[in-house]
């Protein structure tokens, strides 16, 4: 969900002190003549004193887009990180905002794997003009800017970033990093033209090109390839397009997407936000499947939003004139639509009506569901795999979060655990909060309300495994951390149905100096498994109603409510070491083994776990039930 706007790199605004107050000014000058001699921008009737500074990138003509995008490609390829006296291909980088800070963000490629190095600059330390800053490291063994992955800190130290040119943000970062007792140099450089290079990735199937990824730099290399080699293709499918990293390349790309009348779909489990609807509005049919998600909000330049900027601001001229050529008449005011919707650091869920409405989308359907599952219900929030299978995984995903896992679910089964989608039906179960996110985003949820939601979730997943099991299938329930206690709670509720449980890093008796911190909306972990952290304050609405979410499965007495419900179908996976839910008791191992439930014990915390024993703990039950 991001949008960094090349002409107004966030950094480099604040390196040049281009405030809102200096790109409001005007000269009382009546005609481009006299603006042209004060070295003004004639833009609507208006001489704007200092947009012609800030106007470097956005502007960029048809004729000169493939030279930017193969001169930062190029640099791109040039630019390492050394490391530990080791060179790495820098793979992206990009600035973030953070509070009262940039978070400069490296991504790089270290034994086919990539790692990233997140550094921090002040923002008052870049209005001050200083030249060299100190701070701190961190390194992470995965891409922070990947929603799939799941980062561990690998390294912690201290560096130095001096900026080079603040005009055209150049900053070289070195220090030294430790992890453990090993001492590690790093130093690297990072400049304005690489920080929009994207992370976007583009596959091909059934004549279909499917997209995701942020966009940047590379998305106008990958669309036009595309066009140009594979001819016929004609639909791009936006799977997951969370935004934009270089909007000034961004609005070529959507003009080869334009130009080349290529269709464009986000299926009903597709999430495109910011810069992933702009281009989705290139399409010349733009089809939409009910479940999808559409975001859109302003753009930012550090020091001001875009609708902070009066109409006629030369600023807006070229997404005006960008969405005239996708929507046509509706066009201008679609895009002044996106900057009141919600704020740069703040996101809107556009409605089906409000889709209509803007002429986004001109193709509005219900979802194509696969035989023998034309009429699978939309609880069925996600799905994949081989719909033949006569074995269906119901899986009742963790958070809890007001967003439905898609393609993050997707990865944590077939790619971090390595299940075997060939021979299986697998689907995600929505939950009451993510039929109904604004519900828990606007207010505080009292909690015996929340209690209520948790147990229409509940129902919502009976539903789900009812209608698989009338369809004669074989079904294998999963429930992974929070979604390990909705299993726990589905069993106590309508009995053992499927035909075999797993249950991930969940607690049947989850003690109440941890339940009733989350129940007041508040945080507390475990240290080692078994004592307890000091409790956390929440600032976030949602996530305080997350919190209290997780307690309304947590403050029920699992081994009471279940103690006459077969459970010998049943594999339960826990890590001594899990900082979330903490290690099984003795009292609840015991009752288990009484139980006949299979036990996995890791030696981890609660994600290592997690993908230690999803696959295998699929496997056994697979295995159990003549899976092949």
């Amino acid at each position: 969900m991001r949008k960094l706007i090349i002409f107004l790199v966030t950094i480099g605004t604040l390196l040049t002190s281009c405030t809102s107050n200096k790109i409001l000014k005007t000269y009382h000058i009546n005609n481009s003549e006299q603006c042209n001699e004060k070295d003004g921008y004639w833009y609507k009737n208006k001489c704007w004193a200092n947009f012609k500074e800030m106007d470097e990138g956005e502007g960029i003509l048809p004729s000169e887009i493939d030279s930017v995008v193969d001169a930062q490609l190029a640099e791109l390829e040039k630019t390492f990180i050394s490391l530990d006296n080791k060179k790495y291909h820098l793979a992206n980088a990009i600035p973030l905002p953070d509070g009262k800070a940039y978070l400069l963000i490296a991504v790089f490629k270290k034994n086919d794997t990539l790692n990233t190095i997140v550094t921090k600059i002040p923002k008052t330390a870049l209005l001050l003009g200083r030249k060299k800053i100190k701070s701190k490291a961190v390194l992470f063994d995965a891409d922070i800017l990947n929603s799939n992955s799941s980062p561990n800190i690998t390294a912690r130290g201290k560096v130095l970033i001096e900026i080079l040119d603040k005009k055209i943000f150049k900053a070289r970062i070195s220090g030294e990093l430790l992890s453990g007792t090993h001492k590690m140099p790093v130093e690297y450089t990072l400049t304005e033209n690489i920080s929009g290079i994207g992370s976007s990735k583009i596959k091909i199937k059934n004549k279909q090109a499917y997209l995701n990824g942020d966009l940047g730099t590379i998305t106008y290399r990958q669309i036009k390839n595309l066009i140009t080699n594979h001819p016929e293709v004609r639909t791009i499918v936006f799977e997951n397009v969370p935004g934009s990293l270089n909007d000034a390349v961004n609005m070529h790309t959507g003009r080869l997407i334009n130009e080349a009348g290529l269709t464009t779909k986000v299926p009903y489990c597709g999430m495109i936000a910011s810069g992933g609807v702009d281009i989705f509005c290139a399409g010349k049919n733009r089809i939409i499947e009910k479940g999808a998600k559409l975001g859109i909000h302003s753009w930012s330049a550090g020091s001001f939003d875009a609708d902070d900027l009066p109409k006629d601001h030369p600023a807006h001229q070229y997404q005006i004139a960008y969405f005239k050529m996708c929507l046509g008449e509706k066009g201008e005011d679609f895009y002044f639509h996106t900057l009141e919707a919600a704020k740069a650091g703040d996101i809107h869920w556009m409605s089906n009506d409000e889709i209509s409405k803007w002429n986004v989308a001109t193709k509005i359907t219900n979802r194509s569901n696969p035989e023998p599952y034309n009429d699978m219900p939309d609880i069925v929030g996600y799905y994949y795999g081989n719909p033949a299978s006569n074995t269906v995984i119901v899986n009742a995903q963790g958070g809890p979060d007001v967003n439905l896992f898609t393609d993050e679910f997707k990865d944590i089964f077939s790619n971090k655990s390595n299940v075997n989608a060939d021979n299986l039906f697998i689907v995600n179960i929505h939950q009451y909060q993510t039929l109904h996110p604004d519900e828990f985003r606007n207010k505080d949820i009292a909690f015996d309300k929340v209690v209520e939601y948790g147990k229409i979730s509940t129902k919502l997943f009976a539903d789900a495994v009812n209608y698989f099991k009338a369809k004669g299938k074989k079904v294998i329930v999963v429930g992974i951390s929070y979604g390990a206690f909705l299993v726990e709670d589905y069993l106590a509720t309508y009995g053992n149905v499927a035909d075999g449980y797993l249950i991930v890093v969940g607690r049947l008796n989850m003690p109440k100096e941890i339940w009733i911190p989350f129940s007041e909306g508040k945080m507390i972990e475990f240290k080692d498994g078994v004592k307890y952290t000091k409790t956390i304050k929440i600032k976030d609405i949602t996530q305080r109603n997350m919190s209290k979410l997780a307690a309304a499965y947590g403050h029920k007495r699992y081994m009471t409510l279940l103690k006459d419900t077969k459970m010998s179908n049943v594999v339960y996976a826990y890590g001594l070491t899990d900082e979330q839910v903490g290690r099984l008791s003795d009292l609840e191992i015991n009752f288990l083994e009484q139980k006949n439930v299979k036990l996995l014990q890791g030696k981890g915390g609660h994600t290592e776990t997690i993908f230690q024993f999803l696959g295998k703990g699929i496997d056994i039950l697979c295995n159990r039930l003549s899976v092949k």
